[in-house]
């Protein structure tokens, strides 16, 4: 068995989605001034890699305190994807009927970079459709964002929440071949909020 991490590591000055804080640590207690070491943190629920939950988009959804865990860890499937203009496509996705299905994308080139890009891959209003359809349960993606930046309706988050489907997004994908795995994604459990950073991990039955 092995395990691979996927979580991006939380740094100040790692990109962030524009319009959110940066994340910052900041130190209360030295190990050799005070005989202990306590640090404190500041950060976005949609800080690095992190989950999403149903209130991020829809008034009165689901908190990300009160989502189903079961659907949190389990089989995963990591899909290789061009996608076409900077958006996956019904054709790319059609075909899987994983329950969780993590996208492996361009984006994977630049997702340890500490610069944010606009011109990510992200998931198209109709492949969001097709996978609801499907019964997929999770998705996840190698970015910050999970539809283009702009969309102001937000289709692509309302489309999966409403139908309960997790949104992950930040994933490091970059080392990580395509294939079947066993996920565990896990979210801090802040009573009411829209989302929280998690640490996820991938096992390989090798």
């Amino acid at each position: 068995m092995r395990i691979i991490d996927i979580t991006v590591p939380v740094k100040p000055g790692m990109a962030v989605f524009p319009g959110t804080s940066a994340a910052e640590f900041k130190e209360l207690r030295n190990l050799d001034k005070d005989g202990k070491e306590i640090w404190e943190f500041g950060m976005t629920t949609i800080t690095g890699t992190h989950m999403e939950a149903p209130s991020h988009s829809i008034h009165g959804g689901t908190t990300i305190d009160r989502i189903d865990l079961l659907k949190c860890m389990g089989p995963c499937e990591v899909i290789d994807v061009a996608g076409k203009d900077g958006l996956i496509s019904i054709s790319e996705v059609q075909h899987l009927k994983t329950p969780r299905i993590l996208f492996k994308t361009g984006n994977s080139g630049f997702i340890r970079e500490d610069k944010f890009y606009d011109d990510f891959t992200a998931i198209s209003l109709e492949a969001a459709e097709t996978l609801v359809k499907n019964g997929v349960t999770l998705v996840g993606l190698d970015y910050y964002g999970i539809e283009r930046r702009g969309s102001l309706e937000h289709p692509v988050h309302k489309a999966f929440f409403k139908a309960g489907v997790i949104v992950v997004v930040g994933l490091d994908l970059s080392e990580v071949a395509p294939g079947f795995y066993t996920l565990m994604a896990l979210p801090l459990k802040l009573t009411g909020l829209d989302g929280s950073p998690c640490r996820a991990v991938l096992i390989a039955e090798d």
